[in-house]
């Protein structure tokens, strides 16, 4: 105890947790460097949600299933297209904000199905984005679909591999889409000619069109 003087033994595993660099805190002296180090035993550090896609569907699933036994109803589900609004957006803020979204889903959404109209418009907005630009600018089909994956490869930081599975598409698909674009990851991270014409690459969406 806090000026105590006498030594009380204790049993327990303390598991903390914190969103801010308590290293640089404790530099700044903002954080308690003998607390720092009492706490930072076996560190865990957790990639942000955007750097692990791969457990979104997971992660809504088991938010789908915890509100529903909290309201005792059926569990509902999200359709394709809010699905991929789910796995482009780029998450600031983590495993909360994806709670928080199915949440206001499961709030605003009448039927059984779940779909991006359901969605908060933070979460919705980049694909809104081209939609209205669309409309505004009249612009023809293939200038929206240029836009659109020039966008969701800018949230991917360029990863080519993420984007085609997020879009559904052929990582092929996707190269020869950016080569036609100009798009400079075409020449910096896609597969060369010879290995594409030998077949070799990764096929990632399996009802892809070309």
């Amino acid at each position: 105890r806090v000026g105590g003087r006498e030594n009380i033994p204790i049993d327990i595993r303390l598991v903390s947790a914190s969103n801010q660099d308590l290293e640089e805190a404790v530099r700044r002296g903002e954080f308690r460097q003998d607390l720092f180090y009492r706490l930072n035993v076996v560190p865990v550090r957790l990639p942000d949600l955007k750097d692990r896609r791969e457990d979104i569907p997971l992660l809504v699933h088991h938010f789908l299933q915890k509100f529903a036994s909290q309201h005792g109803e059926p569990p509902r589900r999200f359709d394709n297209d809010a699905m991929r609004v789910l796995m482009t957006h780029s998450w600031p803020g983590n495993v909360r904000e994806l709670e928080n979204a199915v949440e206001h889903a499961l709030t605003m959404g009448r039927g059984t199905v779940l779909t991006p109209d359901d969605l908060p418009a933070s979460v919705t907005a980049p694909e809104r984005d081209v939609v209205e630009e669309a409309a505004i600018d009249n612009l023809p089909l293939a200038e929206v679909e240029r836009r659109y994956i020039l966008r969701i490869l800018e949230k991917m930081e360029g990863h080519q591999i993420k984007t085609s599975e997020i879009l559904g598409i052929d990582r092929r698909t996707l190269y020869r889409r950016l080569r036609q674009y100009g798009h400079g990851a075409a020449s910096r991270g896609g597969l060369d000619d010879d290995l594409m014409d030998e077949g070799i690459g990764n096929r990632i969406g399996a009802g892809a069109t070309t």
